[in-house]
């Protein structure tokens, strides 16, 4: 993929197929585009996280209900936000969407 300056140059040396969107690499999303880069590294994972915590209906303890956010939802958050600059308003809403969990949207 062509970064920086070259981001829009359009020969292929080679003969090799340059990707012009996205590419994937040890499971983070690099683009040229901060904004196609936070939907991909961020905000998809938040819908991966709701939908995570399928089992938010069933009757758990408060410490169980923890250790799930802890050991399955946010787990699936840790590498993206380690290794990349994090978007304002992201980790307000991973923490609305953990507490409901927690909390039974009380």
């Amino acid at each position: 993929m062509w970064l920086g300056k070259w981001k829009n140059r359009e020969d292929t040396p080679f003969n090799v197929k340059w990707p012009k969107d996205s590419v994937c690499a040890s499971g983070i999303q690099f683009s040229n585009s901060r904004k196609v880069s936070y939907k991909l590294n961020f905000y998809e994972k938040l819908d991966v996280l709701e939908k995570t915590f399928y089992w938010k209906r069933q009757k758990l303890t408060l410490l169980g209900k923890v250790n799930n956010v802890k050991s399955v939802g946010l787990s699936k958050l840790i590498c993206n936000v380690s290794v990349l600059p994090v978007p304002k308003n992201f980790c307000d809403q991973a923490n609305k969407i953990t507490f409901n969990l927690i909390w039974d949207n009380k």
